[in-house]
């Protein structure tokens, strides 16, 4: 899939890691935006379904912390301990995400492209 290879050449990190990275973004992105946006994202993505699955499990303390924050805080911890699993750093998630988001924002029509910017601008600033 072409943003799973991009994402692979630009942070020179694993399948796996991109896959997982990947899926945890869209995980968020399932919870937050419209069922018809989430389906314009599966025709870019054919293969969601096992994005969705192979995104971490949160666990430890960043994902016990996230929910004492609750709201973008709490997604932002969450997402972050999520990477921390895949061996991916802290400072990886804001490019990471920028660069998968804009790639699917190139691509959604336009409903679904401005849910997704709402939803990306936090983790993406």
């Amino acid at each position: 899939m072409e943003l799973i290879q991009r994402l692979i050449a630009q942070f020179g990190i694993s399948e796996q890691q991109a896959n997982g990275g990947l899926g945890a973004l869209l995980n968020l992105a399932q919870d937050k935006l419209s069922a018809g946006s989430m389906q314009e994202i599966a025709k870019l993505l054919p293969n969601l379904d096992e994005l969705l699955k192979s995104a971490p499990a949160s666990s430890g303390g960043l994902a016990a912390l996230g929910g004492l924050f609750g709201g973008n805080m709490g997604e932002l911890a969450k997402l972050v301990g999520q990477f921390s699993s895949l061996g991916l750093s802290q400072s990886q998630l804001a490019p990471f995400a920028k660069m998968a988001f804009e790639f699917l924002q190139q691509k959604l029509p336009p409903s679904a492209r401005d849910e997704l910017i709402k939803l990306a601008q936090p983790f993406i600033k």
